[in-house]
């Protein structure tokens, strides 16, 4: 009886810990549970660096003003981790079709094979490795623009449909607004 009461208990453990981690899960709220750290989660690697003095810390409630996917415009955000580098605004043909994706925002430094500390360049050619979306690891790219930047890790509620988007990457400061509690 013991083992089957021990069982019944840590299997939904279990399973939530290895697969409840997906990316879109109901809410209809910015709440504390939305705060995620990445490096616990093996989300991002270590190399990157943690922004000294971000305009929006973490834990900091935000507005997007970016339309990078639909639903992001006006979404009521929280910043789970702000990160020092260079965010690439790419073009690429995706591993998976021949269609061009046109001024994809953002790819940062760390992205890119053969990264070193120089930033590349508008204009240069590059390799992705990342899978933000199907196609994107591996893909060609060219740079379309560079900025030296904080980039933001958030998670959000979409303001379509009401779902949270978890631990998104990524935005720069200028596409964030604080949000006014009332």
């Amino acid at each position: 009886m013991k083992r089957f009461l021990v069982i019944t208990f840590l299997f939904p453990l279990f399973f939530s810990f290895f697969y409840g981690g997906g990316q879109y899960v109901n809410a209809a709220s910015i709440d504390s549970n939305m705060v995620v750290n990445p490096m616990k989660n093996g989300k991002y690697p270590p190399a990157l660096t943690v922004a000294k003095d971000p305009v929006y810390p973490i834990d900091s409630r935000v507005v997007i003003r970016a339309n990078h996917v639909p639903g992001m415009e006006g979404a009521k955000a929280v910043v789970n981790a702000v990160y020092e580098t260079t965010a690439y605004k790419v073009s690429y043909i995706p591993t998976t079709s021949s269609e061009e994706v046109k001024n994809y925002k953002w790819v940062i430094h760390e992205d890119i094979e053969g990264a070193n500390s120089e930033a590349f360049d508008v204009g240069e050619e590059i390799i992705l490795n990342v899978k933000y979306k199907n196609g994107m690891d591996r893909a060609k790219a060219k740079i379309e623009s560079v900025v030296q930047t904080n980039v933001y890790m958030v998670s959000y509620i979409d303001s379509r449909n009401g779902e949270k988007v978890k631990n998104y990457k990524w935005l720069i400061e200028s596409e964030l607004l604080p949000l006014k509690e009332n």
